[in-house]
């Protein structure tokens, strides 16, 4: 409510300094001309004169006391239904809530018709917003990921906290009607799968005499084992506010390219060593994702229908996917 009576007080400012300046503005204007004063980051205000009629009854027009009491009448209405007018010089105005009771509008009911009404708003960024049917959005997630699947043996076991989840993924938020929700979301994203090895001394290997993937146990003591696929992802989800709470829901799915894939270790005491090969990772991707919005960030899980792995040649693993969003939440 403060910042509608300082736009108010602000407006009434200017006019204190502009009034005369706008009257001797009026001087030469002619029928259907138009005053436009402009002030603040972007701010106008349009004075639009009809006719010679209306120019001379502008003239004798006090906007400020018009402005003043159409921001008192603004700060004393209640949701009580009863609409309050404001008459100043000739003008009157109606001031009400919508059917809601969520905004305030102010009318023009001077005429009985071709009346004007302005919604004024204690939230303006959310009533912005509610007028985008397109936004743009750059998210972050940070998580852990696991396999889904029979392990071959212990040699697969991977660590729960080193084998992290990072994606970073820009696109559009298009909604599907008047309301904020329900939209679609999507773009591309950049993810990292880290599958980091429970056993350090893990070596990942493309057995030459059986054409499989192999892991073998060094007998080298190593500080870090793992193995990496980076992939181009298309996700598609749609999604929902919860009505009367912070939260919100989204499900979709995703389909993706490996870009890259590696595996990496490092010895005791020496450099990390990295070794790229598709160690038989399937070059395509496809899986469910899923979200729960929440004020500050988004709760995300991510599942590959698909399997990881080629596997005529490796196990069937499929890899889920889960932590924290940050970004910009519908």
């Amino acid at each position: 409510m403060k910042n509608i009576h300082l736009f108010f007080a602000l407006v009434a400012c200017l006019f204190v300094h502009q009034i005369s300046y706008a009257k001797h503005l009026l001087e030469p204007i002619h029928a259907q001309d138009s005053i436009i004063i402009n002030f603040g980051n972007g701010s106008k205000i349009v004075v639009y004169v009809a006719n010679e009629a209306d120019k001379e009854k502008l003239k004798n027009l006090d906007v400020n006391a018009l402005i003043k009491k159409v921001a008192k009448q603004l700060e004393q209405l209640d949701d009580s239904g009863e609409p309050k007018i404001v008459q100043e010089d000739g003008v009157s105005m109606k001031i009400y809530y919508n059917e809601d009771k969520q905004r305030k509008v102010v009318m023009d009911s001077t005429k009985k018709r071709k009346s004007w009404d302005i919604t004024w708003s204690d939230e303006e960024e959310e009533r912005r917003n509610k007028t985008r049917w397109v936004r743009s959005y750059l998210d972050l997630d940070l998580g852990l990921n696991n396999y889904v699947g029979t392990l071959p043996n212990r040699l697969y076991n991977l660590s729960p906290i080193g084998s992290r989840y990072v994606a970073i993924g820009m696109g559009v938020r298009i909604r599907l009607s008047k309301e904020k929700s329900p939209y679609i979301k999507t773009g591309l994203e950049i993810a990292w799968n880290n599958l980091m090895f429970e056993n350090n001394n893990i070596r990942v290997e493309k057995s030459t005499n059986s054409n499989n993937l192999t892991l073998l146990e060094s007998s080298i003591n190593q500080d870090k084992s793992k193995l990496v696929g980076c992939y181009l992802n298309v996700p598609v989800t749609i999604g929902t506010r919860i009505k009367g709470t912070p939260f919100g829901v989204s499900v979709g799915g995703y389909v993706g390219y490996r870009l890259d894939s590696y595996a990496a270790f490092v010895e005791s005491g020496k450099d990390k060593q990295r070794v790229s090969d598709s160690y038989f990772m399937n070059n395509i991707r496809y899986g469910l994702r899923a979200a729960l919005d929440l004020k500050y960030a988004t709760l995300f899980c991510n599942y590959d229908l698909s399997p990881m792995f080629n596997t005529t040649n490796a196990p069937n693993l499929q890899v889920i996917s889960f932590g924290v969003r940050f970004g910009s939440n519908p």
